[in-house]
């Protein structure tokens, strides 16, 4: 029954990865098309705000550890009962729109309007740790919703010790996901990502976007 139990908890997690994937897909191109960001905003956004913050990890060493320590810290919320989905509602609309003000830039650097929403949709698709970081979330949204479930409803609540073993269970499994995560995405940009935006300066990428035309 234990064994049946975790399977259960497992099957749980890969359908909330999946919704996961599929909620971020759907947010940036909902963004892109509904209520993009312009230039200015993206412009804004590398002097003062969530896009500054993002290339300055990824500048850090050592890069891994940057990724894991964020991506961890996401997790510990989603992992809070009561308070997952909400958290990751918001954290999902935030990292769409921080996306989509990527795909913005990358339009006007190579000139090629229109590519934005597709090439980032495409990068995550194709990028191995978008999986392996969507499933740690995954596992850590399910175990909170269903152990949220578990104290609120009184059908539910005989399995509430359980929900709390596999729960304090999942945290390690989730955290080692998250840690082989950061090595593959840290490798990845190191390897195919030299003297791209991700790598130069923030001052040099702004003064880049200040000189492309927006029509």
């Amino acid at each position: 029954m234990r064994s049946e139990v975790f399977t259960e908890h497992v099957v749980g997690w890969i359908v909330a990865m999946a919704l996961l994937l599929a909620a971020l897909l759907l947010t940036i191109f909902a963004i892109s098309f509904l209520a993009p960001p312009t230039i200015n905003e993206v412009i804004h956004a590398l002097e003062h705000g969530a896009l500054k913050e993002l290339l300055e990890k990824v500048e850090q060493a050592p890069l891994y550890l940057a990724i894991f320590l964020n991506n961890a810290f996401i997790t510990l919320l989603f992992y809070v009962p009561f308070l997952g989905l909400p958290i990751a509602a918001f954290v999902i609309y935030n990292t769409a729109r921080v996306a989509v003000m990527m795909g913005i830039a990358i339009e006007c650097l190579l000139n090629a309007p229109g590519i934005g929403p597709t090439s980032v949709a495409l990068g995550l698709i194709l990028s191995p740790h978008t999986y392996l970081e969507l499933l740690a979330y995954g596992i850590a949204l399910f175990e909170s919703t269903y152990l949220t479930l578990c104290i609120v409803s009184k059908k539910r609540r005989p399995n509430l010790r359980n929900a709390v073993k596999i729960y304090l269970a999942s945290i390690p499994i989730a955290y080692a996901t998250l840690f082989i995560a950061a090595i593959v995405e840290s490798t990845l940009i190191h390897t195919f990502t030299p003297g791209t935006p991700t790598n130069t300066s923030i001052e040099e990428l702004i003064r880049e976007l200040k000189m492309c035309r927006v029509e």
